[in-house]
């Protein structure tokens, strides 16, 4: 799974979309709403982030059998 952060500015975010044509939103956990300088996004998601710490920003992917997903769905972007 790759991850591409992009940076931008406070003032650009109303014109950006992402890959689906959609519009980004200030993250909750970060306060992004409050951002008064850079922001920082990825292609396919819909928030934007105050911090490039935010734990919105970060993913933690590990392997494991299919056997020990438990009630876990399929990932909605890619159905796997």
């Amino acid at each position: 799974m790759k991850l591409s952060i992009q940076a931008g500015n406070v003032p650009d975010v109303a014109d950006l979309r992402n890959e689906y044509q959609g519009k980004y939103y200030p993250c909750e956990k970060c306060k992004a709403k409050s951002a008064s300088g850079m922001i920082y996004y990825t292609a396919s998601g819909d928030r934007y982030h105050a911090s490039l710490g935010c734990s919105g920003l970060k993913r933690n992917i590990r392997a494991v059998k299919l056997s020990e997903v438990g009630g876990r769905g399929a990932c909605s972007r890619c159905g796997r």
